[in-house]
C-alpha cells in the first residue's frame, strides 16, 4: 500500500481539479488528452461560404460530427500551435469552461467546451464558426 501511495496512484478526487493545470496537461500529453475527452465528442460546424457551394449560393451550412476514440482524426491543437493571427480567451457558462480560439481577420471562431465530471475536467464539445 505504501508503494501505491508514493507512486501517486491513489489520488483525492473529492476536490474539483484545477482547470489551469488540467488545461496545460491536456495539450502537452496526448495519452492524457484522449483520456479526458467526453466521447462521443460532438463537433458542430457552421460555414457561410466555401468553394464547394454552387456559384452564388451563400446559405450557411451546418454540420454535426460525432467522433469516437477510433474516428477522432487528431488531437486538438493548443492555440500556441496556431498562426500568430489567432487569439484565445476563457469564459464560463452554466458550470462549463469555454476556450474560445478566434481570428477576427479570417472570420474564424472555435469554442471548446469543458465540463467538470466527477471532479475531473473533460472536453465535451466543439463549435466552429467559419464565415
Amino acid at each position: 500500500m505504501i508503494l501505491f501511495t508514493s507512486c501517486g496512484i491513489t489520488k483525492n478526487y473529492n476536490k474539483p481539479e484545477n482547470f489551469k493545470r488540467f488545461h496545460k496537461k491536456f495539450y502537452r500529453d496526448s495519452v492524457f488528452h484522449y483520456s479526458r475527452i467526453n466521447f462521443p465528442l460532438k463537433v458542430y460546424e457552421r460555414a457561410s461560404i466555401t468553394r464547394d457551394y454552387p456559384k452564388g449560393d451563400t446559405r450557411p451550412r451546418n454540420k454535426l460530427y460525432s467522433y469516437t476514440q477510433k474516428t477522432l482524426p487528431r488531437a486538438m491543437l493548443s492555440v500556441k500551435k496556431y498562426p500568430k493571427e489567432f487569439d484565445m480567451h476563457f469564459d464560463s457558462l452554466n458550470g462549463k469552461i469555454i476556450e474560445k480560439i478566434y481570428a477576427p481577420r479570417f472570420g474564424y471562431e472555435e469554442k471548446r467546451f469543458f465540463i467538470l465530471k466527477n471532479n475531473r475536467w473533460y472536453m465535451d464539445s466543439i463549435r466552429i464558426l467559419n464565415d
